[in-house]
């Protein structure tokens, strides 16, 4: 579907339209921040009531558009610019759009021989991550996704050690509550002797049997102790959740024998669960600028300004993004004082370290 061009009604200063005025920050704008401007108010007017009408017809509010169908109305009214809007396809729930994308990923795979059910095992890659490239309209780059990168040398050993549990009857899931030994160390042990166990080697077989297939009598492996043992370390009167370092040395207990981890071990104990703190680094990666933030603002200002087609004031805001360009981008709410991070993080470390006391009053 195509908008037709028709003259504007207004010109700015200087006997220049819009689109004209705003070919000059081509080079350095990408292509998506860039379109609403030079395409001009009455061609970006005239796509939104086109988008609008469309909604309409298919009994969905425009309002409700970007929620209902995992995609921004920007995104359509851009498309039906560029004249490469498919409504079919701009109108396809999340769900639907998913499973196509997967059945593509498994075809691609398929033509380049590779098993889509081994795929992420042997490759190390995940589907996911393929399948948010293409639903945001990007290419996949075939030589990163379809070559393997650091292999699981313990796969064949984990495919080995689900194939003897299932012939004893044991579900590999809980396998280590039952039997007390950590499944990182099966596998270890397993892999040692992989060789043996694929020739059948009957003196590796009663090895594994003894060393994998034997309950550990340890008793502070099981859940009762770890309980009881996570339990004589609660001050009184704290509600909150226990962290692993307040666990100290049997953390690992926690962690490798006590079903559902220390989410369950906070519930069973009656605290409340611990809030995780996510990584700084990679939430500052994920975060917006600030100067990403003050171009969606200006580009929200621009298309109010299309309504009323008022060319000086989107020449004003014209020259607000192309300033931006230069500006140093600088994460929202950032101070590059490593020092003080340094301190914070310190003293955040510290504060979490608590030791049951009393308090005496006079």
């Amino acid at each position: 579907m195509q908008i037709h061009d028709q003259p504007a009604s207004s010109q700015p200063q200087g006997g220049q339209n819009v689109e004209e005025s705003g070919a000059k920050f081509i080079n350095h704008y990408p292509e998506s921040q860039l379109r609403r401007i030079l395409a001009g108010p009455p061609k970006w007017q005239r796509a939104r009531e086109c988008f609008k009408e469309i909604c309409k017809n298919r009994g969905v509010d425009p309002k409700e558009y970007g929620s209902k169908f995992g995609r921004s109305p920007a995104e359509a009214i851009e498309a039906i610019l560029d004249g490469t809007f498919e409504e079919e396809a701009y109108f396809k729930s999340p769900e639907v759009r998913r499973e196509e994308a997967l059945a593509q990923i498994d075809q691609m795979l398929r033509k380049n021989q590779i098993d889509p059910d081994t795929y992420e095992e042997k490759y190390g890659h995940r589907k996911i991550d393929i399948l948010y490239i293409l639903l945001t309209g990007q290419e996949p780059d075939i030589d990163y996704w379809f070559t393997a990168k650091n292999p699981d040398k313990y796969a064949d050993a984990k495919r080995m050690f689900a194939l003897m549990c299932e012939e004893r009857g044991i579900d590999a899931d809980s396998y280590q509550y039952e039997y007390r030994i950590a499944r990182s160390d099966a596998y270890k042990y397993i892999h040692r002797h992989l060789k043996e166990i694929r020739e059948g080697s009957k003196d590796s077989l009663e090895k594994v049997e003894a060393r994998v297939f034997t309950k550990n009598p340890d008793p502070k492996r099981t859940k009762e102790w770890i309980y009881q043992a996570a339990k004589s370390k609660i001050p009184l009167g704290r509600t909150a959740g226990l962290t692993m370092i307040e666990l100290g040395k049997i953390k690992s207990l926690a962690h490798h024998f006590y079903p559902g981890g220390m989410k369950a071990l906070n519930s069973d104990l009656g605290l409340e669960q611990t809030v995780h703190i996510p990584d700084y680094n990679k939430t500052r990666e994920q975060a917006p600028t600030t100067t990403q933030i003050r171009i969606e603002e200006v580009n929200r200002k621009i298309d109010r300004l299309c309504e009323q087609l008022d060319p000086r004031r989107l020449e004003r805001l014209q020259d607000e993004l192309h300033s931006l360009q230069y500006e140093t981008e600088q994460l929202q709410g950032d101070q590059y004082d490593s020092d003080i991070l340094e301190k914070l993080e310190e003293e955040i470390e510290k504060s979490l370290r608590l030791k049951p006391g009393y308090l005496y009053l006079k």
